[in-house]
């Protein structure tokens, strides 16, 4: 079994290299400590984490709050804060964007464990459940994450740093890029025919090599992703 990566995110040295000591000595794997939103970000792009551990207040531009807001764009990943603010409109803040969980500084090693731990396995089981066809997935509308069942979602259409997702009731404006709302489809039942179209494979009806109608909705594919369409569609030359 691979052990949990660690992504911490502290500039509070002492604190960092504390919860970097728990985290060791109980098998996990701490990937990088960062000081800053920004540092954190570059390293959550290259290796994603199982779960980050997060201080609200942090070096650099960015918060954590709006740190892991943009490691959500990302990939969905668990996120734990850590603060001294326990005030209303800090916390109030932090619920926005989801969080695991949310530890107030002093906080013992048992509770950071146990936080990760419900934390990973949370994680595990929503990944389990967007890989069935007959299931759903949260994506982020605005600034909430709103449901949205495979079997409504027709097509994701990428409009500029973030996407419009089209159901059989309505279309959405998504505040996540076309990566990210990749990340959370089930490969499955979804694929890529553009840089610009996401499509559900048994809502498609019609294919013309450079054109495929998807209830109703003729969409181009483009000659990069033509060969990968024709195999998933079971279409021969």
């Amino acid at each position: 079994m691979e052990k949990a990566r660690v992504l911490i995110v502290e500039d509070q040295a002492i604190t960092a290299k504390s919860i970097e000591a728990m985290i060791v000595d109980h098998e996990m794997e701490v990937i990088a400590i960062c000081k800053s939103g920004e540092e954190a970000l570059q390293v959550a792009g290259r290796n994603i984490p199982d779960v980050v551990i997060m201080d609200i207040k942090l070096q650099g531009k960015m918060t954590g709050i709006q740190t892991a807001d943009a490691i959500q764009e990302i990939q969905a990943t668990p996120i734990i804060y850590l603060s001294d603010y326990t005030d209303k409109a800090t916390v109030r803040k932090a619920k926005g964007t989801h969080p695991a969980n949310y530890l107030a500084k002093p906080f013992t090693e048992s509770d950071l464990l146990r936080a990760i731990e419900i934390a990973i396995a949370n994680a595990i089981d929503l990944k389990s459940k967007a890989g069935n066809d007959d299931e759903f997935t949260f994506l982020k509308t605005e600034k909430v994450y709103s449901k949205f069942s495979y079997n409504d979602i027709i097509y994701v259409e990428a409009d500029r740093a973030y996407c419009k997702i089209y159901t059989t009731y309505d279309q959405h404006a998504l505040s996540m890029s076309m990566a990210a709302v990749a990340n959370q489809l089930s490969a499955s039942r979804f694929m890529k025919i553009h840089r610009s179209y996401i499509v559900n494979i048994r809502k498609v009806s019609e294919f013309s090599g450079n054109e495929i109608t998807v209830s109703g909705h003729k969409l181009p594919v483009s000659d990069q992703h033509r060969t990968e369409v024709m195999t998933r569609l079971k279409i021969r030359r």
